[in-house]
């Protein structure tokens, strides 16, 4: 579904290779509980981390589930980011990097791919 959305698209406002318009970099940053707005209705987002040295927390949560995800370097999760979530809080001297790929429902209507 997201693929065919995307092709709707100018790539020129696509990442090359994805079906993601925009990414999200944080830097040991404690999201609070939400929904994500704004981000294609059928499709879904996910989250890759980059980290370097010792740190404790940085869990992705879905307390609706009961659910906490440990994403360390190297990890990747793919999830329905239109359910409440969150990541714990980092503690430490380490660095975690959280790339966050999306796409951006607005980008269907206002970056419209006119090639025939």
């Amino acid at each position: 579904i997201q693929k065919k959305a995307i092709d709707k698209i100018d790539p020129e406002f696509v990442i090359k290779d994805t079906i993601f318009t925009t990414v999200t970099v944080n830097r040991n940053f404690r999201t609070a509980l939400h929904r994500d707005y704004g981000d294609f209705k059928q499709g879904f987002g996910n989250l890759v981390i980059v980290s370097e040295g010792d740190y404790e927390g940085g869990y992705t949560l879905f307390p609706q589930y009961g659910v906490g995800v440990n994403c360390r370097g190297g990890d990747f999760i793919a999830m329905d980011v239109h359910e409440w979530h969150c990541n714990s809080e980092i503690k430490g001297e380490g660095k975690r990097f959280s790339f966050v790929f999306y796409l951006r429902e607005k980008m269907l209507s206002s970056c419209p791919n006119e090639k025939k």
